[in-house]
């Protein structure tokens, strides 16, 4: 496409020069005259036509997939690990499904590892597993 492009940019330019460049026909006949005329009218359209092909062309719509990595720290009250990280993972789609995936066309796939773990008295949880009870 940038061949294309820079096809019909020549065109134009070349049409512009051409359409500047200055004839003395002080001297031709009227038939002259009018084919010149002609000649520069068809100049000056292949120029419009070249420059509207040009705009036309010149830009397109791109589907670009894109991957973004997020992390999100979330500390959850579990009886284990397992718990846990599954809690922490289904909080996190959760989230993403209320906010970015409310509004645009998204894939996402949570996965969790434990950074470390803190007793109850010494931290307070984002979220609690829900145990059947």
């Amino acid at each position: 496409m940038n061949d294309v492009s820079k096809f019909l940019m020549d065109v134009v330019n070349d049409c512009e020069a051409l359409l500047n460049h200055e004839v003395d026909t002080s001297h031709w006949d009227w038939n002259l005259k009018a084919r010149m005329r002609g000649i520069r009218t068809s100049l000056d359209d292949a120029m419009r036509q070249a420059r509207d092909l040009h705009d036309d062309t010149a830009k397109r719509v791109y589907l670009i997939q894109v991957t973004t990595t997020m992390d999100m720290n979330i500390k959850v009250l579990a009886k284990n690990e397992d718990d846990a990280i599954e809690w922490a993972c289904e909080t996190a789609d959760k989230r993403i499904r209320q906010t970015l995936a409310r509004e645009h066309d998204v894939y996402y796939d949570s996965t969790g590892e434990m950074l470390g773990h803190e007793s109850q008295a010494d931290d307070d949880a984002d979220e609690e597993y829900e145990y059947d009870e």
